[in-house]
């Protein structure tokens, strides 16, 4: 667990060569002491959940997210409807936004609100829904249902970690379905995200990189841009 941070309880059966009840037993007992965290058909460790905590992402990769919020910045327009996902990359796009620039923005995070109506210019709509405390986010239903009634002309949506077969993924199942209805909402999915969340696998997943029209990053291995240039998603790389 240390090592891989996530594994399915399947993944964990077949290596150890026991039931799936049993690895289920030993994690129930592993969650009790406080080492790991059950969580969507496998276990989380207790170190990986004390990476992602706002505090350790705020500081983790700070020049690099600084870097790509300015660039994806540069691609909103006046006149666009943009969704703000909730994460410190897209804060970081937040804060790089143009002083004069009028738009309407949505989001479901508390820290990209109070960034937005500093600007006179934005029309800014903060979803309701549940509070989540460790992201200064809201979700669940309530959310779910405001953004039916929307439609975006881009959205910026963060991640986890985007898998080796293409998977765009959280550690959170909370916030899933809002991100899954603002895809289906967007005419043009940005995601926002540092190299080090390639090849990095969440224990949920929000959509497919055959989604996205769009990456914005500092870094990307040449085999991995291939192949998502292959699925007609354009990568654009920020100069630190």
């Amino acid at each position: 667990m240390k090592k891989e941070g996530y594994i399915t309880f399947t993944e964990l059966a077949k290596r150890y060569n026991v039931s799936e009840s049993t690895i289920r037993r030993d994690a129930k007992f592993l969650e009790e002491e406080k080492v790991l965290m059950r969580s969507h058909g496998g276990v989380i460790s207790a170190g990986q959940l004390q990476s992602i905590s706002m505090e350790s992402r705020t500081e983790k990769h700070k020049a690099e997210k600084r870097a790509i919020g300015e660039r994806a910045a540069e691609l909103i327009q006046a006149g666009d409807s943009v969704f703000f996902d909730a994460g410190i990359t897209v804060l970081e796009v937040v804060k790089s936004l143009k002083k004069d620039l009028e738009i309407t923005a949505v989001t479901n995070s508390l820290l990209v609100a109070l960034e937005l109506i500093q600007r006179s210019g934005i029309h800014s709509i903060l979803l309701g829904g549940s509070l989540r405390n460790e992201t200064f986010s809201v979700v669940g239903p309530l959310s779910e249902r405001n953004v039916c009634d929307m439609y975006f002309t881009k959205a910026f949506i963060g991640t986890g970690g985007i898998t080796p077969d293409g998977f765009i993924t959280y550690y959170n199942l909370n916030s899933i379905e809002l991100k899954k209805k603002v895809i289906e909402r967007s005419e043009k999915v940005i995601l926002v995200a540092d190299s080090s969340k390639f090849n990095k696998r969440g224990f949920s997943a929000a959509a497919t990189v055959d989604q996205l029209n769009l990456i914005v990053t500092d870094s990307i291995s040449k085999p991995f841009q291939t192949e998502l240039e292959g699925k007609n998603v354009e990568i654009i790389l920020a100069e630190l």
